[in-house]
């Protein structure tokens, strides 16, 4: 696997890992802080809170182990040269990409719980059980499991980008690129734009509905006293 060391002066990558580094930290703050707030306010949870979890814990992997190592690949790329069996990039970049599915995944998901909330109660009081929770996420983990297991056995592979300076899939790949574009980002984007668009139809026509019965009120006649 090739290397383009000098694509970037050392100056840029000390700059560019700190960058990388303290939005890792704000990441990781961020979310530990929405851990801190659902652990201690009881009253804020509903059925969609153990998918903001999941989601959440998703983005501390991404924070703490990713962008550790992002950070190692750009301010010091001989690092993954050590590594001769390149595990430590594929390691790398199977938690990139499942991460990155299972955190689309989860925020479709999430859409979906919403509107159900709101607009289909009863099937949302079927479907988002504490069963029914426990099978989603576990599906979410897999769904994402489901992109990596095709470049562990061949279909595709990770390599070091000199461009983002980290270790992903190989994009050059057709066949699989299609796939994680296709199915990996675009189904669970269009499922989070249909949904949120049938949740925003559905309330401004209960907003019209709502408009038009007070309009049609006849408002109380004035009783005029005779002085």
């Amino acid at each position: 696997m090739e290397m383009d060391l000098s694509i970037y002066s050392s100056h840029v990558r000390k700059w560019l890992a700190a960058l990388v580094g303290c939005l890792g930290v704000f990441g990781t703050g961020v979310n530990l802080v929405v851990l801190w707030v659902l652990y201690r306010r009881k009253d804020i949870r509903t059925s969609a809170t153990v998918y903001v979890v999941n989601l959440t814990a998703v983005d501390l992997l991404v924070t703490t182990v990713v962008d550790t190592l992002h950070v190692l690949g750009i301010a010091w790329p001989e690092f993954y040269r050590l590594d001769l069996n390149w595990t430590v990039c594929d390691i790398t970049g199977s938690l990139c990409v499942a991460g990155c599915i299972i955190s689309l995944a989860t925020t479709a998901v999430i859409t979906i719980n919403r509107y159900l909330f709101i607009c289909k109660r009863q099937t949302h009081d079927d479907m988002f059980t504490k069963k029914g929770a426990a099978v989603i996420v576990s599906g979410t983990w897999v769904y994402g499991l489901g992109f990596v297991l095709p470049l562990w056995f061949g279909w595709g592979t990770f390599r070091y980008d000199p461009k983002t300076m980290n270790c992903a899939y190989d994009r050059t790949k057709t066949g699989y690129t299609l796939m994680f574009l296709l199915i990996g980002h675009l189904l669970p984007t269009l499922t989070v734009f249909v949904f949120n668009t049938a949740l925003y139809l559905n309330v401004m026509k209960i907003n019209n509905n709502l408009r038009q019965y007070l309009q049609g009120r006849t408002p109380p006649q004035t009783v005029a006293f005779a002085s």
